[in-house]
C-alpha cells in the first residue's frame, strides 16, 4: 500500500474525508463544534483603531497587532503573557489563558535556587519547596501545575551533572533528589539517541542511550516508591518507554498516573505524544482520550493542550504529504480550541508554504506572534518575525529578538537581525557589537560584512571601510553590485 493510500485509510477510519469537509468531518467525530467561522462575528465591532503599519490586515487582525504591540512592552513576562491579546474568533475554554500564562511564566524553582541550595547543603529547604508545590497539584483551592515547571531548568550539562550527583550523594533517600538526577539522565540519554531514526543511529550512541534510560527509570522508580503522587516521574517514564522501546513501561506509567490523577495535564501530553500513530497509536486512541479529557476541561484548562494533540498529529501527517491546504484546514480548528504554540507555528508555516503569503502576510504574522507568546519561538519562527516586524516596527522586533537569543546564544540568525535592526534604529555600537558575532559564521558572513562595511562609511572610517570592501570583493563579489569602493 502506498504512503498517501495509507494516510487516507487512516483518514476514512477517522471519517476525515480529504474535501471541503475534511475539517467538519473530523471535529464531529472528535466532538467539538465546527463553527468557527462564525465566532469570528463575535469579535469587537468597534471600529479598528488606524495603524498604516498594517495596510491590508483584516480589522480584526489589524485590531489583533495593535494589541500585541502593546503588550510587547511590558517586561514582566507573566504580565506580558496576560496582556497580549487572544486570536480573533477563539473559543478556548474559561481560564485558559492565565493557566498557560501561569505555567509558561508563574513562580516556579530556578536553576540558581537549585545551586544555592545543593552548594549551602540546605537539603531539606528543598525538599518542603518540591513536596508544597506537589502538594498544591492536589490542592482543591489552589491548584497549580507548577511543580512540573520545578524541573523545567535542568539540562544535560556537566554542571548539572555534578549539581544533581551532589544532591543524591548528601540526600539518597530524597525523592526529589532521586527525580532531579533522573531528569539529567533522562535529558542525557535523549542527548546520546538524537534526532535521527534508529536506523541511522550508531550502535554505540543506541547502546549509550538504553544505559543512561536505564538508569533514568531505577531513579523515577525509587522516587515513586517513597512519593507516589510525584506526576513529573510518570510523565518521565513514559517519554523513557518511548525513547527505549519499552512500551510495557509506558503502559504502565499512565495506568499508575492515571490512578493517582487522571486529568494531569503534563501525563497527558506525552500520553498523547506516545499514542500517535508513529509511535504506535492510532488517531481513534488519542481521540479516544480526548473525549475523557473533555469532560474535565472546565476544571482544568490546560487540558485543552493535550485534547486537541489527534488534531494536530493529522495535521503533521498532512504536512509530511504535502497537503498544506488541507492541513491548513484542520489546524485553523485546533486554533479555535487551543494555546498550543506549536499549532499556531505550524499553521504560520502550512500557509506560507502553501503560497498565501501574498494574500495572508498578516494573518501569519498573527499567528506567528501568538506562537510567541508563551514560549520563545523556534529559530524558523523567530527568523520570519524578525525579518518581517524589522520592515515596519524595528524596536517590537528586537524585544522579540533578544528575548530569542537569551534562550538560544547561538541562534545566529537572530544575531544578525538584531545588528540589522540596530543599524535601522541608528545604533551603530549596537549594531557593530551582533554584526561581529556572527561575522565568522558561513550562513551569516555575506551580510555581516556588508553591515560592517556600512557602519564604517556612516562613522567615516575610510581605511576599516576599504577592509570590509576588500574582504566582500574577495568572498562575494556579487554583493558589492552598484556599491563603489571607499
Amino acid at each position: 500500500m502506498s504512503e498517501k493510500r495509507g494516510i487516507d485509510r487512516t483518514v476514512a477510519l477517522l471519517a476525515l474525508l480529504v474535501t471541503a469537509t475534511l475539517g467538519a468531518a473530523f471535529l464531529m467525530d472528535f466532538g467539538l463544534p465546527w463553527k468557527h467561522s462564525n465566532a469570528a462575528s463575535k469579535v469587537s465591532k468597534k471600529a479598528p483603531q488606524v495603524d498604516y503599519r498594517y495596510y491590508g490586515a483584516e480589522p480584526e487582525v489589524r485590531e489583533f497587532l495593535i494589541k500585541a504591540k502593546a503588550a510587547s512592552s511590558i517586561e514582566d513576562p507573566y504580565r506580558r503573557c496576560l496582556a497580549f491579546p487572544d486570536i480573533p474568533g477563539n473559543q478556548w475554554p474559561a481560564g485558559l489563558t492565565r493557566a498557560h500564562c501561569l505555567f509558561a511564566y508563574g513562580p516556579r524553582i530556578t536553576a540558581e535556587d537549585i545551586e544555592y541550595r545543593v552548594r549551602n547543603r540546605l537539603f531539606t529547604n528543598l525538599d518542603v519547596i518540591y513536596s508544597r508545590d506537589l502538594a498544591r497539584h492536589f490542592s482543591d483551592v489552589d491548584f497549580s501545575e507548577v511543580i512540573h515547571s520545578d524541573f523545567d531548568e535542568i539540562e544535560a550539562n556537566e554542571e548539572w551533572n555534578k549539581l544533581t550527583k551532589a544532591w543524591l550523594d548528601q540526600a539518597p533517600n530524597s525523592p526529589y533528589a532521586q527525580a532531579i538526577r533522573a531528569r539529567y539522565l533522562q535529558l542525557m540519554a535523549r542527548a546520546a539517541r538524537g534526532r535521527q531514526f534508529a536506523a541511522d543511529t550508531p550502535k554505540s550512541d543506541l547502546q549509550r542511550m538504553s544505559k543512561l534510560a536505564q538508569q533514568s527509570i531505577y531513579l523515577y522508580e525509587k522516587a515513586l516508591t517513597s512519593e507516589p503522587r510525584l506526576m513529573p516521574a510518570y510523565g518521565a517514564l513514559i517519554n523513557l518507554g518511548m525513547i527505549d522501546s519499552q512500551p510495557e513501561l509506558m503502559r504502565h506509567a499512565f495506568e499508575a498516573a492515571t490512578a493517582v490523577d487522571p486529568d494531569c495535564f503534563a501525563v497527558n501530553n506525552v500520553a498523547m505524544i506516545a499514542l500517535r500513530p508513529e509511535w504506535g497509536g492510532s488517531y481513534p486512541q488519542m481521540i479516544s482520550l480526548s473525549h475523557r479529557l473533555l469532560a474535565d476541561m472546565a476544571r482544568r484548562p490546560l487540558l485543552a493542550l493535550p485534547m486537541i494533540a489527534p488534531l494536530v498529529a493529522k495535521s503533521e501527517a498532512l504536512i509530511g504529504a504535502k497537503r498544506y491546504d488541507d492541513s491548513a484546514e484542520i489546524l485553523s480548528v485546533a486554533a479555535v480550541h487551543s494555546t498550543d504554540p506549536g499549532i499556531f507555528e505550524d499553521l504560520a508555516m502550512v500557509l506560507r508554504d502553501g503560497g498565501q503569503w501574498n494574500k495572508s502576510s498578516w494573518k501569519i504574522l498573527m499567528y506567528e506572534l501568538e506562537s510567541s507568546r508563551f514560549e520563545v519561538p523556534s529559530e524558523e519562527i523567530t527568523s520570519h518575525l524578525g525579518m518581517h516586524l524589522g520592515f515596519i516596527d524595528p524596536q517590537w522586533s528586537i524585544s522579540i529578538l533578544k528575548s530569542a537569543i537569551a534562550k538560544r546564544p547561538d541562534d545566529a540568525q537572530a544575531h544578525l537581525l538584531l545588528a540589522q535592526d540596530y543599524e535601522t534604529l541608528n545604533r551603530p555600537a549596537d549594531a557593530e557589537q551582533e554584526y561581529r558575532v556572527v561575522v565568522e559564521k558561513p550562513e551569516q558572513r555575506a551580510d555581516a560584512l556588508l553591515g560592517l562595511f556600512r557602519l564604517a562609511v556612516q562613522e567615516k572610517k575610510p581605511v576599516i571601510a576599504r577592509g570590509y570592501y576588500e574582504a566582500i570583493a574577495k568572498e562575494f563579489p556579487e554583493r558589492l553590485v552598484g556599491i563603489t569602493a571607499p
